[in-house]
């Protein structure tokens, strides 16, 4: 049985998906597998916006390796057409029961999926290689402010010189987040607060820093520095 923090993220990450929940039929305005620039709606845009840094990287480069911590159920590799001669190395990193089934399903077509069944505070270095993208959407919300940028600097010590981290959390700016199970509710964040988070996470002699606006979230966008 998923523990409450993943049934949290679970349910953060379908409304991301415009209600879309794993091991139901995707909304019919937004078909699997649709191309990243098909009509999306507000709560699709976070998935189609890492659908496209996804895309840039293996446009980029012959070999590119990312990984989502607290993932879902991966749509955003079903947006992701890769070309002949690339390939992208994916790892999930505390996928739910349901997700981990859908995300096998993305394998094949120049996509290496590996799943890490750990909960990302748990993850050490040797759970998965240095990547060149590490991202997260609906993972901050289900923790306090200690914990998420703990989570962030578990992110960024994966990643290598160059490589990017794309942390995404619901903003208060749109409707309030629901009540969770036994009273728990998601933490949604204002754009000065993840700039604060993203201060104490990532230390500027070593990364830049950025808060972008997608849809409902507010994500902190924070390059490795090449050194």
């Amino acid at each position: 049985m998923p523990s409450h923090g993943t049934t949290l993220v679970r349910r953060l990450r379908a409304r991301v998906h415009g209600g879309w929940v794993p091991g139901r039929s995707a909304p019919a305005s937004e078909p699997p597998g649709a191309p990243a620039d098909a009509p999306t709606t507000s709560a699709s845009r976070p998935v189609q916006f890492i659908a496209s840094r996804l895309r840039r990287l293996v446009e980029r480069q012959t070999c590119a390796t990312v990984a989502s911590f607290g993932c879902g159920d991966g749509r955003e590799l079903q947006l992701l057409h890769v070309p002949p001669g690339r390939r992208l190395k994916f790892w999930g990193v505390q996928p739910d029961a349901q997700g981990r089934e859908i995300l096998r399903r993305h394998a094949g077509d120049g996509r290496q999926v590996n799943l890490v069944d750990k909960a990302v505070l748990r993850m050490t270095a040797a759970d998965c290689p240095r990547l060149d993208l590490a991202y997260s959407f609906g993972l901050l919300e289900s923790l306090k402010d200690a914990k998420a940028v703990r989570a962030m600097r578990i992110m960024a010590a994966q990643v290598r010189p160059g490589g990017e981290v794309i942390v995404g959390n619901w903003c208060p700016r749109v409707a309030p987040v629901p009540p969770w199970p036994r009273g728990r509710r998601a933490i949604p964040r204002s754009a000065p607060e993840m700039q604060r988070l993203a201060d104490l996470a990532f230390a500027p002699q070593l990364w830049t820093r950025s808060i972008v606006h997608v849809g409902a979230f507010s994500y902190i966008r924070a390059r490795r520095l090449a050194y």
